[in-house]
């Protein structure tokens, strides 16, 4: 499948980066990280940011929730190995945001992740205007 979006296999592209390091219980039965685990990776990261904007998000009266994953998987993954895991907000709309990341093996890029994540209220389960202050730390980043 084609990369629609090459500027994203480009670590400029990322404001926000975590480190990881590949364990062998990721791998799967093809001695490479099985697929499951590089959301595992997206997550930490897009919740690592999350973290930042609102520490402790899901204990408060509204928080995000993920409504949409995509996964291109361009390369391998090996064990052992390190990887870096990068985010960029590309929208933030009245009741979502949609973010990218990239993970990287070195210099090159090994998958690409995009997400819509939508803010909901813990009491109402249901979606919820992004409050101001979170949209502009959002936006910000």
């Amino acid at each position: 499948m084609a990369n629609e979006h090459p500027e994203r296999e480009q670590s400029a592209f990322y404001q926000h980066w975590i480190d990881e390091t590949v364990r062998f219980h990721d791998l799967d039965a093809y001695n490479h990280v099985n697929n499951n685990v590089i959301g595992i990776y997206f997550e930490t990261a897009r919740m690592a940011l999350l973290e930042e904007i609102q520490p402790k998000g899901w204990t408060t009266n509204a928080h995000f929730v993920l409504a949409k994953n995509t996964i291109l998987f361009l390369r391998e993954i090996t064990y052992p190995n390190r990887i870096r895991v990068g985010q960029h907000i590309l929208n933030v709309g009245k009741t979502s945001m949609t973010s990218c990341n990239g993970i990287f093996v070195g210099d090159i890029c090994v998958a690409l992740g995009e997400t819509v994540s939508v803010w909901i209220g813990n009491a109402s389960r249901r979606p919820e205007p992004i409050p101001d202050h979170i949209r502009s730390s959002l936006l910000r980043s």
